[in-house]
């Protein structure tokens, strides 16, 4: 579901293209960014790993948000906090950079990679694409040509480290992207994502949420309408908020009956896993699935019309564009609850059967 919930963000994100940044030239003020500052021992950005006071998001997903940051991490402008998905401690901050061409950005990795070893950290340098696809895992994405993972302390490096500090100084085109994750609490998160709970997590309780005005094609002919729209984050939209909470509950209460059956001991992980894809096999599960895959190729297309009415700076067509996107991403949400409701059902029925308490 986290690529639905992904969607979801994307559809309160309007002029999506437009509103990029232009590239930088800044190699020479990386000497100056406050490294510091953005990941040591402890956490970054004054949050510290473990903690549970990271800022709030709409989503699960992992990565930058809208967290701006102030001029002197130039040309850093953007930032992202990460949490364990159940007990909200925090794991990783990401930040991002766009440079002008992809010799500045893998510059950039080298200088502040350079700075970091100085301070004592040991470095993975990548060498070729084909050579980090073979030293990659589930939970490991080793460093591709230009990039480079630090260590602190400095030691062993790879998928076997458990311990300490991990930097990942990555590129996507001429975007860097700056993650700074503590190893011990992410792979707390990974245990977390794959539905294996910390003990004493409470049953999750549906969402109360006001069902809120849709946006339709009369709002886009009111500039005033339109200029709020665009203006809007995903934390900003009632009803992206409204459909990804709707979901999200359904996921984590369906996730969480589980984890109390597999903790009772009476069932192994195979059986576990038998038990949810015979209740996905249902008519209506498998209709939903069938109907959700159909819609969510429509959304990629729809997405490609905003990333072109971006580009175009057509303010109507784009919001034309996201109304039609906040309208599939209901459908799916619509789609996919069949499945839920199937899942759920027959771990109720088989928690009744082995005289399991889900309360």
């Amino acid at each position: 579901m986290g690529t639905l919930k992904y969607f979801a963000a994307l559809a309160a994100l309007p002029g999506l293209a437009a509103a990029q940044r232009a590239p930088q030239d800044v190699s020479a003020g990386l000497e100056s960014l406050p490294i510091e500052r953005m990941c040591d021992a402890e956490g970054a950005i004054g949050y510290k790993f473990g903690a549970t006071d990271g800022p709030p998001k709409i989503m699960d997903m992992p990565g930058v948000t809208d967290m701006r940051l102030n001029p002197a991490f130039a040309p850093f402008e953007r930032a992202g906090i990460d949490s364990t998905t159940w007990s909200n401690r925090i794991y990783a901050a990401n930040y991002v950079a766009r440079f002008a061409d992809t010799a500045a950005a893998l510059a950039a990795i080298q200088t502040i990679a350079a700075r970091f070893e100085r301070l004592g950290w040991s470095a993975d340098r990548g060498t070729t694409d084909e050579a980090a696809a073979e030293r990659t895992t589930m939970s490991y994405i080793a460093p591709g040509a230009g990039e480079v993972h630090l260590y602190w302390p400095a030691g062993a490096a790879g998928a076997g480290r458990g311990d300490g500090v991990r930097i990942e100084l990555t590129r996507l085109g001429t975007e860097v992207t700056f993650s700074c994750r503590s190893l011990p609490v992410f792979a707390d998160h990974v245990q977390e994502a794959l539905g294996r709970l910390p003990d004493g997590i409470p049953k999750p309780s549906a969402p109360i949420l006001p069902l809120p005005k849709r946006p339709d094609a009369a709002l886009c002919a009111d500039p005033a309408q339109r200029a709020e729209l665009f203006a809007s984050r995903p934390e900003d939209s009632e009803l992206m908020r409204y459909v990804v909470q709707r979901t999200k509950f359904r996921e984590r209460l369906v996730t969480w009956k589980m984890d109390r059956l597999r903790k009772s001991g009476k069932l192994t992980d195979e059986q576990m896993t038998r038990l949810i894809m015979v209740s996905l096999d249902s008519p209506a599960a498998a209709k939903g699935a069938k109907a959700g895959l159909e819609l969510l190729g429509d959304m990629l297309g729809q997405l490609d019309a905003v990333v072109a009415a971006g580009r175009a700076k057509d303010e109507t067509a784009s919001c034309g564009a996201v109304v039609k996107l906040v309208e599939l991403t209901e459908k799916i949400g619509a789609a996919v609850d069949p499945q839920w409701t199937a899942m759920e059902a027959a771990v109720d029925r088989e928690a009744a059967r082995l005289g399991i308490g889900l309360e």
